[in-house]
């Protein structure tokens, strides 16, 4: 008994074929996998699952390749002996709000990523189009518009269909619109059947004021949090961030929007913004929906120093959580959320390959350009499939592509010497930058819902885990200088990297990437977020306006000034009663940083201790594109050590490494 048409018109993707094994389930309300696993029972049906191609992965480990069902609490994906006799009954369950037949484009890949499902509930209008159809109620009494999406969807008709038969009044509506409607002025809502997330993510078996922006000067020693999972947080330590910190541990007026499957609203180690959003239900209740986004929330705004798991690299930012089940409207519908709602950069660890089609990229490809309109940081991952192409939104030019490196500071590729070597991070020409991508410790679903039962997941991994790095990185950029646009941003992040693996990458001056040398493997190179807070306070009039890196330094607070004879807070080095160890010296000898006081902003009247160390220091700037005058003593003491460093000065190596180039 067939219960669904064997070939479907669609309108961005064509003629599709039926896939008959295979039905999407949305539930009415969020349902954990034992009671899916139950409901499913009942009708003969499982969990679907996709097959496995490639090297063998060890149980211990998950495959961030994109073999992984894109299930979740609310939306499910079933197999079996799918019929009428199977479909009817589920319909009439008081636990199901919608069932729908799943399809592959005839144009598209003939693999799973190609299979996807519409919501037979929604369907989109453009004005032209709507103005066209006239009263849809004359097709179906029950149609209603659904005023706050429209808001939302920005140009669109949101069309609610309670029948159920969003694929029937479409092909009436173009039949009753003709010539008047315009091309593609019918959407589908079109749910992904493999998950477009960049990570691993099968199931498992089982607020303080922010360091402002006046503290713009190097600092002196690394804070190190006393959370406990710190010490395992290798990413954070590889990018510099222990240094970066005394400059901001973030503004917690900057808001990254998690875009992404939700994130676990309670989490006591997660700096979360007050108002979340579910592009699933059309609420403000991010609350997760599966594990992915608490794990990517984590690694932006886990609580720093607060004595328990993670450091956030933007530690004292916070998170707006944003729910999808991944359909196109639905990311669509995040954006726009995030720009109306405050979020100054959008982290989007997912994507997909045109060639899967299953996503219309026109709804998604507004929104981004909305986003940029609103000065929002748009950053969006590579993919993990080791090939030189990326993922859209990743390929899009308004976001930051995000690769992966490893511990050995090279892209992740097939084959390396990580614990990992199945999967490697997707390269090319739309890579901007990489960031540590395997074995990242995380924030995670409280109690038995998550990756593991311990409310933190130890190994994240993936494209997935690199992009709220840069997200992070970007968040911090703005806290240090809030007046920074979002081209500003992005041109701090590409300017402030490492040249990882110099003895292997040969970066060069590529047409369309203006911040600097490039490389097809890793793009600009490593983020080093050290680096970029310095570029991000340097001032405006030591460079010229033409180069990529030229940014402005914002007035300083008077109340945060320093000042003769006062007392140093917060200034300088960017620190609260921390100590600083003297560069040159032998062994590591710590002065109180009470000893360092008096410092003019015109130059240095401290101690000896402090204006020995200044000396030295002095000697390390020299010329560079961005900084052509040498910095000299007093301009250190400013806070503008922006400069590259001598090769030769050993003092200025065992203090900026990273500058010595």
């Amino acid at each position: 008994m067939t219960w669904a048409p064997k070939s479907l018109n669609h309108p961005e993707f064509g003629a599709c074929e039926l896939v008959p094994s295979i039905i999407a389930i949305k539930w009415v309300k969020p349902l954990n996998r034992e009671a899916i696993i139950s409901a499913l029972s009942k009708y003969s049906l499982s969990l679907a699952t996709a097959p496995t191609a490639g090297p063998a992965v060890p149980n211990s480990r998950r495959d961030p390749r994109p073999i992984n069902v894109n299930q979740s609490d609310s939306l499910t994906w079933a197999s079996g002996a799918i019929s009428g006799n199977t479909v009817t009954p589920l319909k009439a369950d008081s636990n199901v709000e919608w069932v729908a037949p799943v399809y592959r484009a005839s144009k598209a890949d003939t693999v799973p990523t190609s299979y996807f499902a519409v919501n037979p509930k929604v369907l989109l209008l453009d004005q032209a189009t709507a103005a066209a159809a006239g009263d849809v109620k004359s097709i179906d009494e029950s149609v209603s518009i659904d005023q706050n999406r429209g808001k939302l969807l920005k140009g669109f008709v949101v069309l609610n269909l309670p029948s159920g038969n969003a694929i029937e009044v479409a092909n009436q509506i173009r039949e009753r619109s003709g010539s008047q409607g315009t091309a593609g002025g019918i959407k589908f809502e079109n749910f992904p059947y493999i998950s477009p997330v960049c990570c691993g993510c099968s199931e498992s078996p089982r607020q303080t004021k922010g360091t402002g922006h006046t503290d713009c000067s190097p600092s002196t020693t690394a804070i190190i949090p006393n959370d406990t999972l710190f010490p395992n947080q290798w990413g954070l330590q590889r990018i510099n961030a222990p240094r970066a910190w005394p400059l901001s541990e973030g503004d917690p007026n900057i808001v990254i929007a998690v875009l992404d499957q939700g994130v676990e609203l309670a989490h006591p180690d997660l700096n979360l913004w007050p108002i979340s959003y579910s592009t699933i239900t059309h609420t403000n209740d991010g609350s997760p929906v599966g594990n992915h986004g608490t794990a990517c929330a984590g690694i932006i705004a886990g609580r720093i120093d607060n004595g328990l798991g993670v450091s956030g690299l933007a530690g004292k930012c916070r998170v707006m959580a944003i729910a999808t089940n991944f359909a196109d409207t639905e990311v669509a519908e995040g954006l726009y959320f995030a720009a109306d709602n405050g979020a100054r950069v959008v982290s989007m660890s997912f994507g997909v390959y045109p060639s899967w089609m299953i996503w219309d990229f026109t709804i998604i490809q507004a929104a981004l350009q909305y986003c940029q309109d609103k000065n929002v940081v748009l950053v969006a991952a590579s993919g993990n499939e080791n090939q030189n192409v990326c993922r859209f939104p990743g390929t899009d030019p308004r976001t930051i592509c995000i690769g992966g490196s490893n511990r050995d500071d090279v892209r992740k590729a097939i084959g390396d010497t990580s614990v990992e070597s199945w999967w490697g991070a997707c390269f090319g020409a739309d890579v901007d930058v990489v960031a540590p991508c395997l074995e990242i410790p995380t924030t995670d679903r409280l109690g038995a819902a998550g990756y593991s039962p311990n409310d933190y997941e130890l190994t994240f991994n993936g494209t997935s885990s690199a992009t709220p790095h840069v997200a992070a990185l970007a968040a911090l950029i703005l806290s240090v200088n809030p007046a920074l646009s979002n081209l500003d941003v992005r041109k701090v992040i590409s300017e402030s990297t490492d040249k990882i693996n110099s003895a292997g990458y040969v970066y060069l001056p590529t047409a369309g990437k203006p911040c600097g040398t490039w490389n097809n493997d890793v793009g600009y190179g490593r983020i080093n977020a050290e680096r970029a807070l310095l570029l991000a306070c340097s001032s405006a009039s030591a460079c010229k306006d033409s180069s990529p890196c030229c940014v402005g330094l914002p007035t300083p607070e008077p109340s945060r000034a320093i000042r003769h004879g006062g007392p140093m807070k917060n200034a300088w080095f960017g620190m609260k009663q921390r100590s600083f160890a003297h560069p040159s010296a032998k062994k590591a000898k710590t002065w109180p940083l009470s000893s360092c006081a008096n410092i003019l902003s015109l130059g240095l009247r401290t101690r000896t201790d402090c204006a020995s160390w200044a000396n030295s220091m002095a000697d390390c700037f020299t010329p560079s594109p961005c900084f052509p005058e040498k910095r000299s003593r007093s301009t250190i003491a400013t806070g503008f050590a922006g400069s590259r460093a001598t090769r030769n000065d050993s003092r200025c190596k065992l203090r900026f490494p990273s500058f010595c180039r």
